[in-house]
């Protein structure tokens, strides 16, 4: 299909960055004040990644295990096997890789391995949607 860009052409460069050792409730009030659907933890003061936490997290880990957001830090309950992807990845291509692991956001690296964004299932659509790549992938099916 033409016209399929890489995912370092449609991320986003505004990284929720947020540390291992903060609370849950911490966590969660950072993602409604910025409404985001995820932060990337990483070691304090870096950009290396450690782990992801995500509105999935605070169902499966915190919900439904009965643990007190309160008092429960984010790397207990954080998402530590980290996918991510490098930023000249086609679009198309981590669509398919978010579907196979069932996530909806994936940080990009560059070629260091230094994450510079994060992508997600939402600006995937949007992208193949206002491009009217979205018909053409339906079709195909």
């Amino acid at each position: 299909m033409k016209g399929i860009v890489k995912v370092k052409e449609i991320m986003s460069t505004n990284l929720q960055i947020f540390s291992p050792e903060a609370t849950v409730k911490e966590a969660t009030l950072r993602m409604a004040e910025v409404n985001v659907g995820i932060l990337i933890i990483t070691v304090p003061n870096t950009y290396n990644i450690v782990g992801v936490f995500s509105e999935r997290d605070v169902v499966k880990k915190i919900v439904n295990q009965g643990l007190n957001p309160e008092t429960t830090l984010v790397h207990e309950v954080m998402t530590s096997k980290v996918v991510a992807i490098d930023q000249n990845t086609d679009v198309i291509d981590a669509w398919k890789l978010m579907k196979e692991k069932h996530i909806r956001h994936l940080p990009i690296t560059d070629a260091s391995k230094n994450l510079i964004g994060v992508i997600s299932a939402r600006d995937v659509l949007d992208y193949l949607a206002n491009t009217g790549q979205l018909i053409a992938l339906l079709n195909r099916r």
